[in-house]
């Protein structure tokens, strides 16, 4: 099931159900939070709130702004399809290192971190969305429901997207590799502006929103020292391993 063949209603059905899936999001870190000074973390609870609400302002934001995603990276599929774009924006090979240093091939995939974790989140939704179509369950749905809908999940949609939210936040600690990202997206927007018959608006602004993602990822984790921010990506992974592996022993038993 693709969106292309989604009704205006399936819509409404799917940013509900991402809407219940950021209730549960917050209820679970607030959890956490409210408990984390009993695990081996070195964590406030201002620390893991400002974590907390990072993933749900950028990793899984409310409707209004996936509506935007939703066209933004369709656009940037088209540079991650066709590499041969990228590096007619970064100019030649040598300048670019030489510009940016021996890290640009790294800087450059972590640049594009966000992208294999918006897909996945999209897989995950289409996988909830197609269950609750089929047994017909309407807006507003219960909380049972709900959790039918990820329990019917394939387990591989739910690994991948908790994996790659994962790994998105493993990219951004590297905050010195972020930095040179940074600087590279900066300068790739600078190019796609100067050649506006070649480049569209919509490819700009897809561009530009991995750009504010690190951005607002390096403000996030940059005051941190190291062993801060290693305990910040514990917090993340072991929340959400611990949530897969509640939905799939609750999914085995149903």
């Amino acid at each position: 099931m693709s969106n292309n063949s989604f009704s205006e209603d399936h819509l409404d059905l799917k940013y509900h159900l991402i809407n219940k899936y950021r209730g549960l999001i917050t209820r679970r870190y607030d959890d956490v939070i409210k408990n984390i000074h009993k695990t081996d973390l070195n964590l406030s609870q201002d620390v893991a709130r400002e974590i907390r609400d990072f993933f749900l302002e950028n990793v899984y934001p409310e409707p209004a702004q996936r509506r935007k995603l939703d066209a933004a990276f369709a656009e940037l599929r088209n540079f991650t399809n066709n590499p041969v774009l990228i590096w007619g924006l970064l100019g030649s090979l040598p300048v670019a290192l030489f510009q940016f240093g021996a890290q640009l091939p790294h800087a450059i995939r972590a640049g594009l971190t966000s992208l294999p974790a918006y897909t996945s989140a999209i897989g995950f939704e289409e996988a909830m969305l197609r269950t609750a179509v089929e047994k017909g369950f309407k807006e507003p749905i219960s909380d049972e429901q709900f959790f039918e809908c990820l329990r019917a999940l394939p387990h591989k949609k739910l690994d991948d997207f908790i994996n790659e939210a994962s790994v998105l936040f493993i990219v951004i600690s590297d905050t010195t590799l972020l930095t040179k990202t940074i600087n590279i997206m900066k300068d790739v927007i600078a190019r796609m502006k100067r050649k506006p018959t070649l480049y569209t608006s919509d490819q700009v602004e897809a561009i530009q929103l991995g750009l504010d993602l690190m951005e607002k990822g390096y403000e996030l984790l940059e005051p941190y020292t190291e062993d801060t921010k290693k305990d910040i990506i514990a917090f993340i992974t072991e929340n959400e391993m611990k949530f897969i592996a509640e939905i799939h022993a609750s999914a085995n038993k149903s």
